[in-house]
């Protein structure tokens, strides 16, 4: 996976700007079959800088989650990030791109940002966004 990384760079730069993919790995099921990744990105972009989170994607193309391994928002607006609320609306999506919305998400790629945080809202959403990407176009398949 490290190969795949490190010439995924150049292409995620492309893709999502200063988001980057710092980690990827498989997971098996008892029989060594691909069942999954998790993929560890960062977007810088959020409002009290780094936001780095674990995407799991299913082998099938859907999301497990969101995880968040640092963030450091403001209280009570971005680090309501990490609840249900916002994060969960990730799961059981199919791997796509996602967009943001202020408006209520109407579409199956859309997340609802947080109220007063839309920049750590966009900062996830990218992220979740450029480890899609890179399980669907930087993995040997």
């Amino acid at each position: 996976m490290t190969a795949a990384l490190a010439a995924a760079a150049e292409e995620i730069t492309a893709q999502y700007g200063s988001v980057t993919v710092d980690d990827a790995q498989q997971a098996l099921d008892g029989s060594g079959n691909v069942i999954g990744y998790l993929i560890t990105s960062t977007s810088p972009e959020g409002y009290g800088g780094n936001v780095q989170i674990a995407v799991g994607i299913t082998a099938e193309g859907s999301l497990t989650g969101i995880g968040f391994l640092s963030i450091s928002e403001t209280p009570g607006l971005g680090m309501n990030a990490k609840e249900p609320a916002f994060k969960d609306q990730f799961v059981g999506k199919a791997a796509q791109t996602f967009e943001v919305t202020k408006t209520g998400a109407s579409a199956d790629n859309q997340i609802q940002a947080i109220s007063g945080a839309t920049i750590t809202s966009t900062a996830v959403t990218n992220a979740t966004n450029a480890a899609v990407y890179f399980v669907q176009n930087c993995l040997a398949q």
